[in-house]
């Protein structure tokens, strides 16, 4: 209470009104689910201690919000660490290509065998969603950062995200690039398409040459783009298994009725998926069968509001979380929670006399606020 109370509360910061709510709804959004999780879930330990460790990633966002000072260094800094990071994993996923042998890099996919690339994260899906709103969040900032760090981030995130092999972060990495192209500069954006196309053909010939899998790499592209949308076998059954089950159980208990915080996977046998474990993977599904209508409309609305707060050029991120949700549950993790906190600029409360016994209110950025006596922009204008 007192991260949240210094950093939304004290200080010369001004709020707006929109933000607060928001921040209320998703208390209130913990408190329903907590209610439901201690009285309904199969299992209300396991239940409770998943939302403890949820609310540990809502202080988080609540620290790097309060202690976010220079958001620009912040994020140059993570994507330079992201591609040394990545810089490492893509390395280890070469070596299993070459070898054959997995490491912890890695993952076997269950039907192709294909490597798909995970680094230290539980699967490749939530390595593609850190990598994808990484990526948006250096979207956001990207005029700030720089065109050379932001590009060279950018192609080491993309080709991390596209050897994860998670088809729904490939449709926001692939419009998120293009929107970026679009933009960029005319010298710039011939040199990144250059740039692109040289890295194609050298990861194309890399791949051709390693004899013991270029075939199941080329098949698991292919099979996953004809894939996409089936809902017949594969991942693509036993997601739609999963999410008619929890469609059933949720009719049939009532709109109202909240089983608990991740209570499926507690009274459901798992199924045939890549590691053994069931969940329920489409988010915007899971918070109603979690919490009931109710739950699922708080969290909504916050995630509305704090959307529309959120600094020019964010849009991406938020249409990211929303796709890479129909996968994989990323409020699970710190990482979305961090990167909202960094594109939530800050603003300060500046008055500035105009005229004997009048005053015009600005909100400037919080590094931008001008000393007494120093004229501010946007220049002042006489009235009449």
């Amino acid at each position: 209470m007192t991260t949240v109370r210094s950093t939304l509360i004290l200080g010369k910061e001004k709020y707006r009104p929109s933000l607060v709510l928001g921040v209320v709804l998703i208390v209130t959004w913990l408190l329903v689910t907590l209610i439901f999780s201690t009285f309904n879930s199969p299992s209300p330990n396991s239940s409770l201690r998943l939302l403890a460790w949820l609310c540990l990633n809502l202080i988080a966002l609540f620290i790097v919000r309060g202690m976010l000072r220079d958001s620009v260094r912040m994020v140059s800094d993570a994507l330079v660490t992201s591609v040394c990071v990545f810089g490492i994993y893509v390395c280890g996923w070469l070596v299993a290509n070459v070898t054959g042998l997995t490491n912890v890099f890695v993952e076997a996919d269950y039907a192709s065998k294909t490597f798909r690339l995970k680094g230290l994260m539980l699967e490749p899906n939530l390595l593609a969603g850190l990598a994808l709103l990484l990526l948006c969040v250096a979207f956001a900032y990207r005029e700030a950062i720089g065109p050379r760090i932001f590009w060279i981030g950018a192609c080491v995130l993309a080709f991390g995200i596209f050897i994860t092999y998670t088809r729904a972060a490939w449709i926001v990495l692939f419009v998120v690039l293009a929107h970026a192209i679009w933009t960029a500069g005319i010298r710039h954006r011939l040199l990144v398409i250059l740039g692109l196309g040289t890295a194609v053909v050298v990861i194309g010939l890399l791949i051709s040459d390693m004899s013991m899998s270029a075939g199941s790499i080329t098949d698991t592209i292919l099979r996953r783009f004809d894939s996409l949308f089936d809902f017949d076998s594969g991942t693509g059954a036993y997601r739609f298994r999963t999410w008619e089950i929890a469609w059933q159980e949720i009719h049939m208990d009532g709109w109202f009725h909240g089983h608990g915080y991740n209570s499926f996977s507690q009274s459901h046998d798992a199924l045939d998926t890549s590691d053994g474990t069931l969940y329920l993977s489409l988010l915007w599904l899971a918070l109603v069968y979690d919490g009931g209508l109710l739950a699922f409309g708080l969290f909504t609305c916050a995630f509305l509001l704090i959307w529309a707060n959120a600094k020019i050029g964010s849009n991406w991120f938020f249409i990211a979380f929303v796709i890479i949700s129909t996968s994989t549950n990323p409020t699970w993790f710190m990482f979305p929670w961090v990167f909202a906190a960094l594109l939530l600029p800050k603003v300060r409360n500046a008055t500035v006399s105009t005229s004997p016994g009048s005053q015009v209110r600005y909100y400037l950025p919080a590094k931008e606020v001008a000393p007494v006596g120093v004229p501010t922009t946007p220049p002042l204008r006489s009235r009449p």
